[in-house]
């Protein structure tokens, strides 16, 4: 069992599309019956109230999703759930 622990970082003072699609996407790899082996421990901040710790992660827009993996961690800002989508999966290096 492959142990996943993500950080979420959303806007939580106003609506954020950005963040309701990233939330869908990561429900859906969630909820995939591939990654029913994952331990997948998520925690989710206001980006508002963190937002020191995502300017030093170098997260320049919410939402932040930060992917802990094998001991390697993915910071995804934004709406990319296709960079989250491999952080999830241990691919690595793609989309540097």
């Amino acid at each position: 069992m492959t142990k996943i622990d993500v950080t979420v970082y959303e806007k939580t003072c106003s609506p954020c599309q950005q963040c309701d699609d990233m939330r869908r996407h990561f429900e859906r790899w969630l909820n995939d019956d591939d990654n029913v082996h994952h331990d997948v421990t998520r925690v989710v901040l206001s980006a508002e109230d963190n937002r020191d710790a995502l300017i030093e992660l170098g997260a320049m827009s919410a939402p932040v999703y930060v992917i802990e993996r094998d001991n390697k961690q993915n910071v995804v800002s934004g709406n990319n759930p296709d960079v989250m989508i491999d952080a999830l999966n241990g691919v690595d290096s793609i989309w540097d």
